[in-house]
């Protein structure tokens, strides 16, 4: 279609310059892991427990985190427990005077 006697020339393509690094987002598997992702940071975090691709995603190093803290707490309340649970109970008269 076009207007007799004038051609028009072919319409390139832009190639769209994106970050793209061919990694996925975890979330959703339609999307590109990279720079336009309000979660992708340049500069990975750094942990031994993630990979390179999920250090630089804010939100798997944010749970990764939580994680780890959430572990040492546990660990915190149950030797607490267990401590707890080796030492005598000590008698209390009803005004809270040491009875034994």
């Amino acid at each position: 279609m076009g207007i007799e006697g004038l051609e028009m020339p072919p319409m390139e393509e832009e190639e769209e310059e994106s970050p793209q690094n061919g990694l996925v987002c975890f979330i959703d598997l339609d999307r590109n892991c990279g720079a336009d992702c309000m979660a992708f940071t340049r500069e990975p975090f750094e942990s031994t427990s993630l990979s390179t691709q999920q250090s630089n995603c804010t939100l798997l190093v944010s749970a990764e985190r939580l994680g780890r803290y959430t572990g040492g707490l546990v660990k915190v309340i149950k030797n607490a427990i267990d401590d707890a649970a080796r030492t005598p109970a000590r008698a209390l008269d009803p005004l809270g005077k040491k009875l034994l």
